[in-house]
């Protein structure tokens, strides 16, 4: 007697696998959501450089992965507009943009406006932007210099707002390399301050850096893949 149709199993569905693209959106979203969990954890308890260090390269990789999404140029921009009014976003401000494809000269924030944690501050590169640590001119003697390098600086209009504002930045390419000034690398120096004190006329440096052995940062390669320098000596 012959087996009913109804028992005889059928093709197999065939399986899709994952794309490149959608493997770096989840390792994207993981390291993101690491770096803003270790951010919230860190506020509770000090340590503000590492969750920042942490944060920041999670918003990388989530600039990295949007490339890739959206087959354009993603941008990871960092707050730089000369504080007057409103010091809490200057070098502490960072976000994820993307271009907007309704009008050129805009840019769309994916994912959150991040603030990193208090008294931690991204270090620039170039003058007049670079701020000198408390009762100094540059960093103590006998310490390494350490500025930020290979970031752009520019001014952008971001969300549809009409005034542009100031922002150094890093540029990613849909190939998941770096463009501009990053083209062959960056590095991102994280370090403690604190910001101007409003209406003290006397002190003229929006961000005075406290001391330069409480350091943190970021190299990152052309192709975009970052080393965590953990302490001062990791920068020699």
């Amino acid at each position: 007697m012959t087996a009913s149709a109804t028992n005889s199993p059928g093709p197999l569905r065939a399986r899709r696998a994952f794309t490149l693209v959608e493997l770096l959106v989840v390792i994207s979203i993981i390291a993101l959501l690491g770096g803003l969990i270790g951010q919230a954890l860190t506020n509770k308890g000090g340590g503000g450089l590492a969750a920042a260090q942490g944060t920041v390269g999670g918003l990388l990789n989530f600039a990295r992965s949007e490339a890739a999404l959206t087959q354009g140029n993603a941008r990871l921009l960092i707050y730089a507009t000369v504080p007057n009014a409103d010091e809490t976003r200057y070098l502490t401000q960072v976000q994820v943009v993307v271009p907007d494809p309704t009008s050129s000269s805009n840019w769309i924030t994916k994912g959150d406006i991040v603030t990193l944690p208090p008294g931690t501050y991204v270090v620039p590169t170039t003058p007049p932007l670079v701020p000198v640590p408390l009762g100094a001119t540059a960093w103590p003697a006998g310490a390494p210099t350490l500025n930020s390098t290979n970031l752009s600086l520019g001014s952008l209009k971001v969300d549809g707002v009409t005034t542009t504002s100031n922002y150094y930045y890093v540029e990613f390419s849909p190939l998941g390399t770096l463009n501009g000034a990053a083209a062959n690398g960056f590095l991102l120096v994280l370090a403690s301050g604190q910001s101007h004190v409003p209406g003290d006329t006397t002190d003229t440096q929006p961000v005075r850096f406290l001391n330069s052995h409480d350091v943190r940062g970021l190299q990152v390669s052309q192709y975009g893949v970052e080393t965590f320098l953990n302490d001062v000596t990791d920068f020699q």
